[in-house]
């Protein structure tokens, strides 16, 4: 979750959430694009599949987990040049636009729900992912 120190630096990102009321950022180490089993296919940028198989996890104050599925995710084509987009680099960000959190809910995870919706950059969907913040 976006810390408020830098929430002056968030409202000019141009490719930030428009919607929801929070977020999550996500950071890979390299381009994550939407899986193709075609290799002489070029890949594609995440779509609403990819948005629908996020979970961003949180322990309520209760300590129940909730998992909440973003509205939209935000930062797509975040590297495209004179609006060109450049498969080997585009989205190394996603932003998981979510509509609320519960008051006092604490983030404990995010996962990526279905395998072979993104690809590593070695052109190999990934398995079900989860990530797990401390």
């Amino acid at each position: 979750m976006l810390m408020p120190l830098l929430a002056d630096l968030y409202a000019t990102d141009p490719n930030r959430c428009t919607v929801g009321t929070a977020f999550v950022r996500m950071m890979w180490s390299n381009g994550v694009n939407a899986y193709s089993s075609d290799p002489s296919s070029p890949p594609l940028e995440v779509g609403r599949k990819m948005t629908l198989a996020y979970r961003a996890i949180f322990r309520l104050s209760s300590g129940r987990r909730q998992s909440i599925i973003p509205i939209a995710l935000g930062n797509l084509l975040d590297h495209a040049t004179n609006g060109v987009p450049n498969p080997a680099l585009d989205d190394n960000m996603h932003d998981l636009c979510l509509a609320s959190v519960p008051q006092g809910a604490r983030l404990v995870g995010v996962s990526i729900t279905r395998p072979n919706l993104v690809m590593k950059p070695s052109k190999v969907g990934n398995r079900v992912q989860t990530f797990v913040v401390r």
